[in-house]
């Protein structure tokens, strides 16, 4: 079974991600204007500082800047995040 959320990967199933490139700038123009669109990104991908646009389906926009996980002997597995958040940024998409 895929799963949304595990040691190699983090996704959604009510929206899009989008991660930026280095030289792109998270804000919530940049995040409207991005269509490199996928549901899930492995964290080989990302590095500390790395953003990412979370477009939710409900019309909510965030940049989601990487912080990094828990360890490989942490008895937990987590991700760090820095969120901003632009609730009802955009009109709610439908299915």
């Amino acid at each position: 079974m895929d799963t949304l959320f595990e040691d190699t990967k983090l996704g959604t199933d009510n929206g899009k991600l989008v991660v930026l490139n280095n030289p792109e700038k998270g804000s919530l123009e940049t995040c409207r204007a991005e269509t490199r669109y996928t549901e899930t990104i492995g964290l080989d991908q990302l590095t500390d500082g790395s953003e990412i646009c979370v477009l939710s389906d409900a019309g909510h926009i965030a940049v989601a800047t990487y912080r990094g996980k828990s360890g490989t002997n942490d008895p937990s597995k987590y991700i760090t995040l820095d969120l901003k958040i632009w609730r009802n940024a955009e009109e709610p998409r439908k299915h």
